[in-house]
């Protein structure tokens, strides 16, 4: 959720899956507090290990093919490295020109106290 915009990204996706896709907004987990793409895969982290979910499957990423593009780059490490500290993912693999997969890590879970909108 970019700071000053009027909409929160993961909301708006909550509601086309629901209204569009007919998906139950009972199943869908939503994360609407990150402000980039490297706090939103270390928050999509901390929900799989806060509710248990394995860590050792897969967790599939999907985005314009410009974003995954970015996001499969080691561009994107570098950013990782330079905003958290880490990269908050091992593996990451372009499975398609929309899709990536990568592993959670638990290097996630750190919790940075001088970063204000660090849920």
């Amino acid at each position: 959720h970019p700071v000053q915009t009027r909409y929160c990204e993961a909301q708006e996706m909550k509601r086309f899956m629901v209204d569009s896709l007919d998906v139950p907004a009972e199943k869908i987990i939503m994360e609407p507090h990150a402000r980039h793409t490297t706090t939103n895969i270390r928050n999509a982290n901390r929900i799989i290990y806060r509710n248990h979910m394995p860590d050792k499957m897969p967790v599939l990423g999907v985005s314009s093919e410009s974003h995954i593009a970015y996001i499969a780059s080691p561009r994107f490490d570098k950013v990782c490295n330079r905003d958290l500290g880490y990269l908050p993912f091992d593996g990451m693999k372009r499975l398609a020109p929309e899709q990536v997969e990568y592993y959670p890590t638990r290097r996630s879970l750190q919790v940075n106290a001088l970063e204000p909108l660090d849920p």
